[in-house]
């Protein structure tokens, strides 16, 4: 990745590719890795419904989700330039089972360099 999205991450982020199906994370901080329990490989690849894994349904916001998906597939529009970020809050379920409630914000970004739109996002718990 870039390094303006990797260079100094102190935080819980990560990057999605929009353009492939289930928007799956490309990226993601060892902060990200450290605070949800994972390992990176669990993550690559996987979409953003990883992070609800394990929970059961009634406890995740149809309408976050519907958010999250909506703005995922606005991204992958090409003639889109500038879209507002969506923020979502969401419960999470880490890697050991424990699970917490965070505040998920995307943002997109047009990455000439890589010819693809990626965004990055930041969770907070």
């Amino acid at each position: 990745m870039p390094a303006v999205f990797t260079q100094d991450m102190q935080s819980a982020a990560f990057t999605l590719n929009p353009l492939e199906d289930g928007c799956p994370f490309v990226w993601v901080s060892e902060d990200l890795c450290r605070q949800m329990a994972l390992k990176a490989d669990d993550l690559i690849g996987a979409g953003l419904d990883r992070l609800q894994k394990g929970l059961p349904y009634v406890h995740v916001s149809r309408s976050g989700k519907t958010k999250m998906t909506e703005f995922c597939l606005s991204c992958a529009i090409p003639a889109a330039e500038h879209i507002g970020e969506v923020s979502v809050v969401q419960p999470c379920e880490r890697g050991d089972g424990t699970r917490f409630t965070c505040v998920l914000m995307l943002d997109c970004a047009r990455i000439k360099s890589l010819e693809c739109k990626c965004f990055a996002a930041k969770a907070f718990w």
